[in-house]
């Protein structure tokens, strides 16, 4: 584990690697998410071995500090993923945004296009309203979120997990340790998007993949969300566009082997 101090919120983020040689990719995980319960499996695997993989836990999760005073924007995440990069002289890195980490990545691209040699997002939010679960977390104030509702989802969760869900068990394993204001600030964050978000996506000007899973894909569902845009908007715009079989939303926790081919793809191409 590595560590770098940031004055401005007092506080420690870390970050795990993988690897010491060929390109960096940087690794953003979903919503409050440890990255390493969230992209060890891709980081480590074998098909992925010439690259270097950098895994980032946002403040407020994982194994990085929990500053009360963190914003938990956008583009405050943002801003401490870049001190990272800029931290470790690694860019411009190939950046892998699941979830969250997707907007996240846009985030930091936006602000820091020089540090971006290629934007890969898995189903990240584009447009404002959310998913199901940050709707329904933003929808609590911050304080009985954190006393009352995040206590009974992770109470079903384990209750689930026991029964042998293994999403039941995942999530409950990396929420059980999560600053519950940055969890609610987070889905915040991801509701509450900017509406020209999507737009300043569309107008990068550096290569941007987007992946989704078969079940979520707009082309099979014939809906259109905030994590799972239209794709035929997207190519218009010079987006690549890659589906992950068998799997929906969870991509590479729902099919581990169709995220690899899918970014290995993307690497080689």
């Amino acid at each position: 584990m590595k560590s770098l101090y940031l004055p401005k919120y007092g506080a420690f983020i870390r970050w795990h690697t993988v690897g010491q040689e060929g390109p960096t990719v940087v690794y953003l995980p979903g919503l409050s998410f440890s990255a390493v319960a969230n992209f060890l499996d891709v980081a480590a695997h074998p098909a992925l071995r010439e690259t270097t993989g950098v895994m980032i836990d946002y403040l407020g999760a994982g194994s990085s500090d929990y500053p009360a005073d963190f914003p938990h924007t956008l583009e405050a995440h943002a801003e401490c993923v870049a001190a990272v990069i800029d931290h470790l002289g690694c860019g411009p890195c190939v950046f892998v945004g699941y979830s969250m980490g997707g907007s996240v990545a846009i985030a930091l691209a936006l602000e820091h296009p020089e540090m971006v040699s290629h934007l890969v997002v898995g189903e990240g939010n584009l447009t404002p309203g959310g998913g199901a679960a940050t709707r329904h977390f933003a929808s609590f104030s911050a304080e009985d979120f954190a006393e009352k509702e995040l206590p009974r989802i992770l109470a079903g969760r384990r209750a689930a997990a026991i029964e042998g869900d293994p999403q039941a068990a995942f999530v409950a394993g990396v929420w059980t340790h999560v600053d519950p204001m940055g969890l609610h600030g987070n889905s915040r964050a991801l509701v509450e998007l900017s509406d020209d978000f999507e737009e300043a996506f569309l107008s990068l000007d550096i290569p941007r993949t987007f992946i989704y899973g078969e079940q979520t894909y707009p082309g099979n569902t014939g809906e259109v969300t905030a994590d799972a845009p239209d794709p035929e908007k997207l190519a218009k715009r010079g987006v690549s566009i890659s589906v992950v079989p068998d799997t929906g939303h969870n991509l590479m926790l729902g099919n581990l082997g169709g995220f690899i081919e899918v970014l290995r793809q993307v690497l080689a191409g």
